[in-house]
């Protein structure tokens, strides 16, 4: 939790870096008491964008796929992002090459890389229902 001193510092820098040159910016970093509210909208509006692209990307994806006689029967699927996560951290502990702080994953887009190493690794639905309810149970 910040301070109060700590706020109207953040007030200040926000205020000054952003009021006139980007206010949309501004709006953004500046979000008032009702933070909470707007964080939790924000969010769920990502994920929902989320969702909707990788319905669109499916189906796309899949109807490409149906235009070639060879690839016809190939199902596209689609796996949540929790569970390419909790596989990641299972296929690449703390000791692998390819393990790397969160702060570090902001810096490049490698871990989209990794994450479809991880993907790879998924043969069919059945396998990916079965690794989805061993981490609910988990």
């Amino acid at each position: 939790m910040k301070t109060s001193k700590e706020q109207k510092e953040y007030q200040d820098r926000v205020d000054g870096l952003y009021q006139k040159r980007n206010p949309r910016k501004h709006e953004l970093l500046n979000l008032g008491d009702d933070w909470k509210e707007k964080t939790e909208d924000f969010v769920s509006r990502n994920i929902n964008d989320t969702r909707a692209i990788a319905t669109y990307l499916t189906k796309y994806i899949q109807k490409e796929l149906n235009k070639n006689k060879k690839f016809e029967k190939t199902e596209v699927q689609v796996i949540r992002g929790s569970i390419t996560s909790y596989f990641r951290k299972q296929i690449f502990d703390k000791s692998s090459v390819f393990h790397y702080k969160k702060q570090l994953r902001s810096l490049t887009h490698y871990h989209h890389a990794v994450d479809a190493i991880v993907l790879a690794h998924f043969k069919s639905h059945g396998h990916i229902r079965l690794l989805q309810d061993l981490t609910k149970i988990n």
